[in-house]
């Protein structure tokens, strides 16, 4: 791997390391978080996440009439997945 590429790697991990997310995400912020550009082939990834929230309870929280996700139940929420995945 050359420079360049190990440094936009190294950058990438970083920019999607827990630190680098706050408690409290916004939509954009979960979409970045769960890499949705670089897994999905969607046109709009909200469409994603309404997908995630229907069909596989994606936890969230209503506050002043935004919906957030809490970075520790998105963890939580993950790890079952990985769950989800071994019984399917």
């Amino acid at each position: 791997m050359n420079n360049e590429k190990r440094k936009l790697h190294v950058e990438r991990e970083r920019s999607n390391s827990p630190a680098s997310y706050p408690e409290l995400m916004t939509e954009p912020e979960l979409i970045q978080y769960l890499r949705i550009p670089e897994i999905s082939d969607a046109s709009d990834y909200h469409n994603v996440i309404e997908h995630l929230k229907r069909m596989r309870d994606l936890p969230r929280i209503r506050i002043c009439n935004r919906v957030l996700y809490y970075l520790p139940a998105v963890r939580d929420w993950l790890e079952g997945q990985m769950g989800f995945m071994d019984h399917h």
